[in-house]
């Protein structure tokens, strides 16, 4: 690796693309340049497992798509070449990173980087198929190298680096095998880095050990299994926003990723509502406030519904599941009391499908004002609720409503300092 030449290319914002370039504009390694275009072997070098090639390769004509390399290797006689092998999607996360490194308060003395590969089954004669084993290897020996560079360049002290292939195997479809990858050998790779820390810094060690996780697209099994495991440690996000921009434009847009950290990328857990509504709940007297009346909203809303449910409720408005389920949205412009709006779900026959609790009440409530903002939603509730006998009498379903206070005790959660809530 340390004798093939890096590839590089533009990084600018998206807003600029397409203008004159500027001779000062950034340039950023992205992988390795060919000198010499080269070929795969023929034949069994179509099936070794650490092919670089993936898939068909484009050419200067179109390779059909066949279910064999073999197949097409015969079919087409010999193999494609390629002068290029680049790794957009982590150039662009790595550059994210060594920024946010760079303007933190404290230094980074450890970075450890572990590139989690796997593959669909083991081959019988050998290799393995949807396998990334071989991209993995590719990346270890790209980051390891670029990353002595980077580091002496965007930080002004030294850091140790180590960066390692994780590899599970077969099974990267299937939700068990995952979990299993993760508990045997993700977790004490990372309780290791963890124990690291604890030695180093002692007491300090909690503040000064972080988790960053890279997750562009793959199997919803392995990332599902990947993300909840690392939850304890409460991972930052890097988000690629359009992970395919190198491919179609051959440039990486900085503003095409985000650093979250854990709070802003992961969901407000549940919030169990005290039945005594003196006990604080989160510690934020005006969250706790606005919680209360936001279930209190919710339980009028329910005995609303229970009162208004009538035998067509069921028959046409919830043919397909029989299963009401019901929201309610806080709304609160800048300086302004809070509203409630009220929204079911509906199963009627429709071009789009049917039409969720959630997505209901926001159009109800930007139907009775149109100049909300998306900043302007603060919470919302959703109770699946249970069909009740048919009242003899109806009463109004939806509506907007500042709330009536009432004893209660419930589930919700949210932060209405946020456009998002849960």
């Amino acid at each position: 690796a340390d004798s093939v030449p890096v590839y590089k290319c533009r990084m600018l914002k998206e807003r600029d693309f397409g203008l004159p370039r500027d001779a000062q504009e950034k340039r950023v390694a992205v992988g390795y340049e060919l000198v010499v275009p080269s070929q795969p072997p023929a034949r069994d070098g179509w099936n070794n497992p650490r092919r670089v090639l993936k898939g068909w390769i484009r050419s200067g004509r179109q390779w059909p798509r066949v279910s064999s390399p073999r197949v097409r290797e015969e079919s087409e006689g010999v193999p494609p070449s390629f002068n290029r092998v680049c790794f957009p999607i982590f150039a662009l996360a790595l550059q994210c990173f060594l920024e946010k490194i760079r303007k933190q308060s404290h230094r980074c003395d450890y970075l450890k980087i572990f590139f989690l590969t796997g593959a669909h089954q083991v081959l019988a004669e050998g290799g393995e198929t949807f396998s990334t084993f071989s991209a993995g290897e590719l990346l270890s020996m790209w980051a390891e190298q670029q990353l002595k560079e980077l580091t002496s360049e965007a930080l002004t002290h030294n850091v140790r680096v180590q960066v390692q292939v994780v590899h599970s195997g077969s099974g990267i479809f299937v939700y068990d095998e995952n979990v299993r990858f993760v508990n045997q050998f993700l977790l004490p790779k990372v309780d290791d880095a963890r124990e690291l820390a604890v030695q180093e810094y002692r007491s300090a060690w909690s503040g000064l050990f972080h988790v960053t996780t890279t997750l562009a697209e793959g199997a919803p099994a392995r990332v599902s299994a990947i993300t909840q495991s690392l939850i304890p440690f409460r991972p930052a996000y890097i988000h690629i926003l359009r992970p395919k921009t190198f491919a179609e434009k051959g440039v990486l847009f900085e503003d095409g990723v985000e650093f979250l950290n854990f709070e802003a990328a992961s969901a407000v857990p549940s919030v169990r509502i005290p039945a005594d509504l003196a006990a604080p709940i989160t510690g934020s007297s005006n969250t706790d406030m606005n919680l209360r009346r936001l279930v209190r909203e919710m339980i009028e809303h329910k005995r609303n519904f229970d009162l208004s449910v009538s035998a067509e409720t069921v028959s046409f408005w919830l043919r397909k599941s029989q299963q009401p389920v019901l929201a309610v949205l806080m709304v609160q412009k800048a300086h302004q009391t809070a509203r409630f709006f009220r929204g079911i779900n509906l199963e009627v026959s429709m071009p789009t499908g049917s039409l969720c609790a959630e997505r209901s009440v926001i159009g109800t409530a930007l139907a009775q004002d149109p100049s909300l903002h998306r900043s302007d939603f603060k919470m919302i509730a959703v109770l699946a609720a249970a069909l009740q006998p048919v009242p003899p009498s109806p009463a109004p379903l939806f509506g907007s409503t500042t709330g009536s206070p009432s004893p209660f005790c419930g589930i919700a959660g949210g932060d209405p300092g946020s456009s998002s809530g849960a």
